[in-house]
């Protein structure tokens, strides 16, 4: 139950940023024209860029629960499969 309501709370959260977002650069679009709202976007995707190099050695791939499993392409080549022992191997 809690962590349902944790993701309802995020997912909200979320929406509210991505729907502020929006309405802030209309606002700069209207207010000053693109040039501002293109440097905005730009500054945006240079300061992503930067931190993903910065902390590179830090990311660690995503794992998933085995409940969860189901949802995943086992036909996607980055799926590690688990190795199966054969009969003769101990």
């Amino acid at each position: 139950m809690f962590v349902q309501m944790t993701f309802t709370v995020d997912k909200n959260f979320v929406g509210t940023i991505m729907i502020e977002a929006g309405l802030n650069i209309c606002f700069l679009y209207t207010e000053f024209g693109p040039r501002w709202s293109w440097n905005v976007s730009i500054a945006i995707v240079v300061a992503t860029l930067l931190l993903w190099v910065i902390f590179r050695e830090r990311m660690v791939p995503l794992v998933v629960p085995e409940e969860f499993a189901h949802f995943q392409d086992q036909d996607d080549p980055e799926v590690k499969q688990p190795v199966k022992k054969k009969l003769n191997e101990v």
